[in-house]
């Protein structure tokens, strides 16, 4: 998050509220509208002011206390998340990691049957 955050202040305004990846685009026309006018809603420093906040939470403390089955998910291209999701993995018990190959950071919208089938696999273990 603390790249992220610095990202975001080094982007002029109009840019980083007005930022959509360009597969969502495509993908995802008739969201492109909302999520630009939700940017500008926030503006720079509510969009600056949210990425610092997530940066400083620290739930590790609280990992160790998660008893239920848990699946941590990202994606392999995901650079900057690949490290959160393998601490999660590590620190809950039980828990398991799937590292999808090929995809970013919302790879849940770029490949929706992907992210069903993993989850639907997962819930079929966990209640077998």
């Amino acid at each position: 998050m603390g790249v992220q955050e610095l990202l975001m202040r080094i982007l002029p305004e109009q840019q980083l509220v007005s930022s959509v990846p360009a597969f969502f685009r495509k993908q995802y026309p008739e969201y492109v509208e909302l999520g630009v006018a939700e940017g500008r809603l926030m503006g720079k420093k509510g969009l600056i002011h949210a990425a610092g906040a997530v940066g400083r939470i620290d739930f590790r403390r609280l990992l160790l206390t998660i008893t239920v089955p848990t699946l941590v998910l990202c994606g392999g291209n995901d650079r900057l998340n690949l490290p959160a999701a393998r601490q999660l993995s590590t620190n809950i018990p039980h828990a398991q990691l799937r590292i999808v190959p090929g995809v970013g950071h919302i790879w849940n919208l770029e490949q929706p049957e992907t992210f069903a089938h993993i989850v639907l696999e997962f819930l079929h273990q966990t209640i077998s």
